[in-house]
């Protein structure tokens, strides 16, 4: 994909070939990790876009917008805590004598125990 990039973006002068084939190789080697699915949607996406041989960073920024963003079953702004109280109360396995609450930051959640237990405890023998 990225030896077809190249072909796209040819250099200037005849003398510029070896700096655009190192180039191209760095390129491909800062790209490697990206899916091929993903890399071959951002190079196409990037050369209706622009005239200039891309950047690393271009072809990854475009090929993230390319992942669906994972969507969660709670509301919208739940809270780590919250998310995590919720899922506790649908579980009919899960004890009732703890809850999550924020922490001091306030992005994560710390257990706290909330009174004497009331729900299934497992003991590992």
């Amino acid at each position: 994909m990225i030896g077809e990039l190249g072909l796209r973006y040819r250099p200037a002068s005849q003398a510029d070939l070896e700096s655009h084939a190192a180039a191209l190789a760095l390129l491909a080697s800062d790209v490697a990790d990206v899916p091929p699915d993903y890399l071959a949607r951002a190079i196409a996406k990037h050369v209706v876009e622009s005239p200039y041989l891309p950047k690393a960073c271009d072809l990854i920024r475009i090929a993230k917008s390319f992942i669906p963003v994972r969507q969660h079953d709670g509301p919208e702004k739940e809270t780590t805590a919250q998310r995590l109280n919720r899922l506790m109360d649908q579980d009919p396995n899960s004890r009732r004598d703890i809850r999550w609450f924020p922490d001091a930051v306030g992005n994560g959640a710390h257990l706290e125990t909330i009174g004497p237990i009331t729900g299934p405890v497992s003991r590992a023998a």
